[in-house]
């Protein structure tokens, strides 16, 4: 039988040792079971929802919102490439505003983090 020889066995492989005694005659018995256990966190790229709604000058429906995921750590620029993909707008052509129900509020530039817009 082949050994288990590999620097991971030796630092995460032990063994549970396990007593029993005899009540009537006093003898005990100790049985050694081997494990390997590592709990190791798998990390997952954090991605952010984000909705969009594009307004179309020329176009039918006017309005469209688009549901997009981008990493967290994404900026506004990456946000407007993607759009640019998704709705075969250019990108110099896109604008990404935040809108109220009465006015413009605040223009996203390119350089800004994508924290930068507001959660729905």
């Amino acid at each position: 039988m082949r050994c288990n020889n590999s620097f991971v066995v030796d630092i995460f492989q032990a063994q549970f040792r396990s007593s029993l005694t005899c009540p009537t005659c006093e003898r005990q018995s100790n049985t050694f079971d081997p494990f390997l256990c590592v709990s190791l966190p798998i990390p997952q790229k954090q991605m952010r929802p984000i909705i969009v709604t594009v307004l179309y000058i020329d176009q039918s429906p006017r309005q469209v919102r688009i549901g997009l995921t981008l990493p967290v750590d994404a900026d506004v620029k990456e946000l407007r490439e993607v759009l640019s993909r998704d709705t075969g707008i250019e990108t110099s052509q896109l604008l990404l505003v935040e809108i109220d129900s009465l006015s413009f509020q605040k223009t996203f530039s390119d350089s800004q983090p994508l924290s930068a817009i507001p959660s729905e």
